[in-house]
């Protein structure tokens, strides 16, 4: 039902009052997925000093 409500949304430039709920919770995942992307942390402070997360990561697969 998403992607026929995305499809028709783009290519008739309509929306019906069956795809507004559907389009809105889209959207509100979409801007929750993103707002827990920002608020992740990205460095951790280490006897060594403040180190990227990603850095450390690499360090334990080597």
């Amino acid at each position: 039902m998403l992607t026929h409500a995305l499809a028709r949304l783009l290519t008739e430039r309509t929306l019906s009052a069956e795809m507004e709920p559907i389009l809105t919770g889209l959207l509100f995942d979409l801007v929750s997925y993103f707002a827990d992307e920002l608020r992740a942390p990205r460095w951790i402070r280490t006897a060594d000093g403040v180190k990227f997360i990603e850095e450390l990561d690499m360090v334990k697969e080597n």
